[in-house]
């Protein structure tokens, strides 16, 4: 720090650091006997404000004026960084030479109040002399008037030193600035290049720390590219090495292949001298790069040399980088001195110095090299020191890039004897363990590149000024002197034109009166007397009023002047004001009431005063002129001309004859409001420029100034977004007179009109509804496009005029006529009645007209407004819903109902097997038990279908192919249809799969083959066509409960006799059929209808008596995934010729008596033990109580209270290995097939045969899971 400070020339350098909020004063310059001396670790007890300031932002700031008890200096902080963390770690405070600043300072200042001094001084002489010069006699102030000019001439001069001064300090300011800026990158390239080195340093001393051994070659490789990128000299690797171990250290390097090796220590004669080492441990060169050129390095010991033993010494206590001062390079002789950096290397293998031997001159002419091509570099010269506390500075080396300073020689010479009088920068940086000093100086080509031009430049121009400023004064001066010979010849002159105008005043025509400031009439000419009718003579040094018998003298005991009129009188002010040396008035209007002959008169006049000196006294001439007659007329014309409502121009053509303009005479305020242009601005401009006027404007008024006529028109003003209705006329030669009227309300009125009648008509015509207009006789006065098209016109306007029956006559044109004279006559709307009508092609519509009647102003019925919209997909949406609500509640019916049948049909199937098993085909009552078997086994497959239409059924859907269910029924269907129907299959290849339970779509294609065959009792033919269809938004919106996707499309087509069109919207609802009686029970198409909603689809059906059925059904497409084929073939079994439930117990839960008592019978029959209950709550006490004796549950499903389900869920909780069976009729919403199969219940539905109970009962127990359709 001391070096430092005293190469940067500052007053001392030292440091602070922030410790537990306090501020501790850490190394600084200052010698221990320095009054400013303090010890490290010293808290800072009244540190400015700048130090927290640029602990806390990182920024350098400077302090104010700080004193102690010794003296006062001004301190900048600059914060140094944490690498790591980007905080500040210390600040570095530099105290700066106080005396010097002030020094400079008032250098500055002092320079400047000096010359501002003298230029105050002299301005205030020149500003006396100038005050003075008037009355001063002739001969004086010619004298004065060189003086004048010589002390401007002085001025100008001393201006110009001082601008030339502020400049030049100020383009050496700039200079300054430069050269500050080229030396820190200077210092920063220096700087960058030794921490380069030093890194490289680091990286070949961590080689030999993490390895054990290294050879020659693989040293050589590493150091290779340092040698290259940063020009080092050599690189060596000296192992530490203990004295008595130095035979054989040379001993091991021998064998490795350098037979010559040996330690040698001379290094002041570069010869292999043995000679004592003052040190223990010697540290031998063992390895040097680059080897060529450099063996006799080898084997040198470095600590014989004093300053590289301190080095190596430094580097060890120090644990880091020390380098040495510059001395001679042991094999370079002849070369520039070098300095020798050690890097100390301690590891677990081996120990010693890695060194690099670095020529001084590199650390300036890398860097300079790299910066030369900056036009702010050249010309620079850079040196290096090194820095010793308390010592002069060393110098290493010294580089230029315009003079020649490379050569050792030139450098010493150059500093030696530097320029003191060329700028210079001096820097410091830390390196190696030492510190070096930068100086950067300008060279004298550098200085002459950067010329002070500004000051140059005002020196030059100031002076120019000054001469040409002198020489203008001068030519002044003498300019003068003439003004005042010519003035005297002009005055003479003036005295002669006097009298010449006086003779022409007394023969004027306007009265023409003198007073004086007093307005006291002096004289008059002729014309006043004749106008006043007074004599002049009569009235000299009287007041005016006097002389023009004005009436307001006589309000006041003083006469004229005096009254209160007379104070606002404007002759009176406007003569006072030109008295005082106000401006000449003209033209200024004046109402005089005179009297005269005992009568009182109102006298209008245009007056003028103009100031006049008549012997050393000023005088006002005024001249009068009466206007009254033509203010009378005028007063007229502009009342009128200023009160009408319209615009009024007055033009006069002017220009060429054959391109003739239009000038602007007068325009009245009604103009202004009319067009926003101020009427004073349009006086005297042209038409044309004033404001756009339409061409056919100009062409009216050129026409009425040819024929004298009058032209109305009606035009649109662009300039003012008007529309106008223009009269011109000619009311003179050469004149045209417009009257403009603003009519843009009435057109924006009718525009409005228009524009709502567009509007209207827009609307109708683009209304999907039918909108028109009647009359009070019923005839249309507008109809929309749609009821023209509804009333088979080509057009709306083909209606108009004619009545409803005119255009279509008949009973409902006549009723319609009927509601709207009914509609007339209440004047009462009628709104939203719905009409149901026939269309040409026999096709119902649905209509939804209201009818509103139109009054007048007085509130009578004068028309009527219609609008009649078609409501026919809403009824026909309303009555599809109204359809599938009706489906909805036959399905729950058909539900219940089944239910209850299977109930029935289970007592009846039940005793009637068991009735049969105990008689043979002779008994009496065999026939009647086995009708009433067929009876109830017909009733079974009816409930089965209704169960399959309500969709309560349980299905099993399976992803099948639709193409290969329908070839695996083709022959079935061929036999059922027989020789007379052909059938055709159109089936789509590449056809994606749909899932259905097999059973199901079997059954789909039965029924409507049977259907169809019915249809076609004399034969025909019967198609089934599969292809794949894509429904978007707007398709799926087409079709009713229609969605959109990807579906397999079925088409069954028969040439049968067709389905009548009023049967079409009940064909799916159950029972319902148009077969003969006892042909059909009506549930087949309620069931495949029932089919297709449960798999997600839809169904629709088209016939005609020509072209027979289709039946088109929607699935929704799957990917084919485990398609099924074949059918799963489930065996048979027999019934049990033995009792299989002897030891066995059967919990039985129905609550219909007579399937439980069937059950429990059979079952009891089988050896079986049977506990019979109602409900859950009677099964769970039961189970309760026989908790360990029962070996299988058998219930309904469909129990009062608690279902089955959940039943065998909660026996199941008490004992998991229960077997369940359960059984139902119909299945709804709340039986969960998939908990049946997760949890391994067994079922068997409803009614089901003796045999399949015991058999249904043997599975469950035997623990064959099976679930029993």
């Amino acid at each position: 720090l001391s070096a430092a400070s005293c190469h940067l020339g500052l007053r001392g350098l030292f440091t602070l650091a922030e410790r537990d909020g306090n501020y501790l004063i850490g190394p600084e310059s200052y010698p221990t006997n320095h009054p400013r001396a303090t010890p490290p670790g010293t808290i800072y007890r009244f540190p400015p404000d700048e130090v927290s300031h640029a602990f806390s932002e990182r920024l350098p700031c400077v302090s104010l004026l700080i004193g102690n008890e010794s003296d006062c200096t001004i301190t900048a902080f600059v914060p140094v960084l944490d690498p790591g963390s980007g905080e500040t770690a210390f600040l570095l405070a530099a105290d700066m030479n106080l005396s010097v600043l002030r020094r400079r300072l008032i250098q500055v200042s002092g320079t400047s109040a000096a010359f501002t001094l003298i230029i105050i001084t002299l301005l205030g002489i020149l500003g006396l002399l100038i005050s003075r010069r008037m009355p001063l006699p002739r001969a004086m102030r010619q004298h004065h008037q060189h003086v004048e000019t010589f002390l401007c001439t002085l001025i100008l001069l001393l201006a110009t030193g001082a601008v030339t001064l502020h400049l030049y300090v100020a383009d050496v300011q700039a200079r300054a600035k430069t050269l500050l800026a080229a030396a820190q990158q200077q210092t920063a390239q220096v700087a960058s290049e030794f921490d380069a080195i030093s890194k490289s340093l680091d990286s070949i001393a961590y080689v030999f720390e993490r390895d054990e051994t290294i050879t020659q070659s693989e040293f050589a490789q590493v150091t290779a590219h340092i040698v290259r990128d940063y020009s080092i000299q050599t690189v060596t690797w000296s192992p530490a090495t203990r004295r008595d171990e130095v035979d054989a250290f040379e001993t091991s390097v021998r064998a490795s292949g350098m037979q010559a090796y040996r330690v040698w220590r001379n290094a002041e004669t570069n010869r292999p001298d043995v000679v004592e080492s003052p040190s223990d441990i010697l540290y031998p060169v063992r390895f040097v790069s680059p080897l060529e050129g450099h063996e006799n390095v080898l084997g040198f010991e470095q600590t014989s040399a004093p300053r590289r033993r301190r080095a190596i010494q430094r580097a060890f206590v120090t644990a880091s980088q020390a380098a040495t001062r510059p001395e001679p390079i042991i094999t370079l002789s002849g070369q520039p001195a070098g300095i020798l950096i050690y890097r100390p290397v301690i590891s677990n293998t081996q120990t010693g110095v890695v060194a690099l031997t670095y020529c001084a001159e590199n650390a300036l002419l890398v860097p300079l090299s790299r910066t030369a091509a900056f036009p702010d570099m050249r010309g620079l010269v850079v040196q290096l020191f090194h820095l010793n506390p308390g010592t002069r500075r060393e110098f290493l080396f010294a580089v230029g890039t315009t003079t020649p300073l490379a050569m050792p020689f030139a450098a010493q010479q150059w500093s030696r004897h530097p320029r003191s009088s060329l700028p210079t920068v001096n820097a410091s940086l830390f390196a190696f363990g030492n510190s070096y000093g930068v100086v950067v100086q300008a060279s004298p080509a550098w200085v002459a590149a950067r010329p002070l031009r500004h000051a140059i430049t005002s020196a030059i121009t100031g002076v120019l000024l000054t001469i040409l400023i002198t020489a203008f004064l001068a030519v002044l001066a003498s300019r003068r002197r003439v003004l005042e010979h010519e003035v005297r010849a002009r005055t003479e002159e003036l005295e002669l034109a006097h009298q010449e105008i006086a003779g022409m005043l007394k023969t004027a025509p306007i009265a023409m009166i003198l007073v004086d400031r007093n307005i006291r009439v002096l004289n008059a000419n002729p014309c006043a007397e004749r106008l006043m009718q007074n004599d002049v003579f009569m009235c000299i040094d009287k007041p005016c009023g006097v002389f023009l018998t004005c009436t307001n003298r006589n309000l006041d005991v003083k006469g004229c002047g005096f009254s209160i009129p007379c104070q606002t009188c404007v002759l009176r002010s406007a003569v006072q004001s030109v008295a005082a040396g106000g401006p000449p008035v003209t033209d200024r209007d004046l109402t005089l009431t005179t009297e005269r002959e005992g009568r009182t008169e109102t006298v209008h006049v245009k007056f003028g005063a103009a100031p006049v000196r008549l012997n050393g006294q000023c005088h006002v001439v005024i001249a009068i002129y009466d206007v009254t007659v033509w203010y009378r007329t005028e007063k007229l014309y502009w009342t009128l001309f200023n009160e009408m409502n319209d615009g009024f121009l007055l033009v006069e053509r002017s220009g060429q004859v054959d391109a003739p303009e239009f000038s602007i005479r007068a325009a009245n305020p009604a103009l202004q409001k009319l067009t926003g242009r101020d009427v004073a601005s349009l006086i005297g401009s042209t038409l044309d420029r004033s404001f756009a006027v339409p061409t056919a404007l100009h062409e009216n008024i050129r026409q009425v100034l040819e024929d004298g006529g009058a032209i109305h028109d009606q035009f649109f003003f662009e300039g003012i977004a008007k529309h106008v209705s223009c009269t011109a006329f000619c009311p003179a030669d050469g004149q045209a007179a417009i009257i403009l009227t603003d009519i843009t309300d009435q057109k924006r009125a009718e525009h409005a009109l228009l524009y709502e009648r567009n509007l209207l008509y827009a609307l109708m015509d683009n209304q999907p509804d039918r909108i028109f207009f009647k009359d009070a006789e019923l005839r249309f006065v507008k109809v929309s496009k749609e009821q023209a098209r509804a009333l088979g016109l080509d057009s709306p306007a083909q209606a108009i005029g004619k009545t409803l029956g005119e255009l279509r006559p008949g009973d409902a044109s006549r009723r319609a006529m009927e509601r709207e004279r009914s509609v007339l006559k209440s004047a009462k709307p009628l709104m939203a009645q719905v009409e149901k009508s026939v269309n040409a092609s026999g096709r119902t519509c649905w209509d939804s007209i209201s009818i509103a009647p139109i009054h007048d102003a007085s509130g009578e019925c004068v028309g009527l407004v219609g609008i009649a919209r078609d409501i026919t997909p809403e009824i026909e949406l309303q009555q599809h819903l109204q359809h599938m609500t009706k489906m909805d509640a036959i399905g729950r019916l058909a539900g219940g109902v089944a239910h209850d049948f299977n109930n029935l049909l289970q007592a009846i199937l039940g005793y009637t097997e068991l009735l049969l098993a105990g008689m043979t085909e002779k008994s009496p009552q065999y026939g009647d038990l086995k009708e009433i078997e067929r009876a109830a086994k017909r009733a079974a497959d009816l409930t089965r279908q209704l169960l399959t239409f309500s969709r309560k059924q349980h299905i099993e859907p399976q992803i099948i192919d639709m193409n290969q269910a329908i070839l695996s029924v083709e022959k079935m269907l061929k036999r059922l249809m027989g020789d007379q129907i052909l059938i055709q299959l159109d089936l789509q290849q590449a056809l994606e799969s749909v899932m259905i339970d097999p059973s199901q779509m079997e059954q789909i294609l039965l029924n409507l083959a049977i259907n169809a065959k019915d249809a076609m009792a004399n034969g025909g033919t019967l198609s089934f066509r599969t292809e794949m269809v894509m429904l978007d938004e707007e398709a799926a919106s087409s079709q009713l409960e229609a969605h959109p996707g990807t579906f397999v499309k079925l088409t069954v087509s028969d040439t049968g006799s067709g389905i009548p069109e009023d049967a079409i919207p009940y064909v799916f609802d159950p029972f319902f059929t148009t077969k003969e009686r006892g042909k059909g029970t009506g549930l087949g198409l309620s069931v495949i209808y029932g089919i297709v909603k449960q798999c997600g689809g839809w169904i629709s059906v088209s016939s005609s008596a020509d072209d027979g059925t289709h039946f088109s059904l929607y699935f929704s497409a799957h990917e084919a995934t485990d398609v099924v084929t074949t059918e799963e073939t489930r065996p048979v079994v027999d019934m049990p010729v033995t009792l299989p439930g002897i030891g066995k117990t059967i919990l039985l839960v129905e609550d219909e008596p007579g399937v439980r008592n069937l059950a429990a019978l059979v079952m009891q029959s089988a050896g079986y033990k049977v506990h019979t209950c109602v409900g859950a709550s009677e099964a769970k006490a039961v189970f309760a109580k026989e908790y360990a004796r029962i070996d299988l549950l058998f219930s309904d499903i469909a129990l009062i209270g608690q279902n089955g389900i959940d039943l065998a869920l909660d026996l199941r909780k008490q004992n998991p290995a229960l077997p369940c069976l359960l059984c139902s009729g119909y299945v709804d919403e709340t039986m969960s097939w998939d908990s049946l199969q997760k949890e391994g219940f067994h079922f068997l539905p409803k009614p089901y045969p003796v045999a399949k109970l015991l058999t249904a009962v043997a599975e469950a127990l035997a623990g064959k899971f099976k679930l029993r359709i």
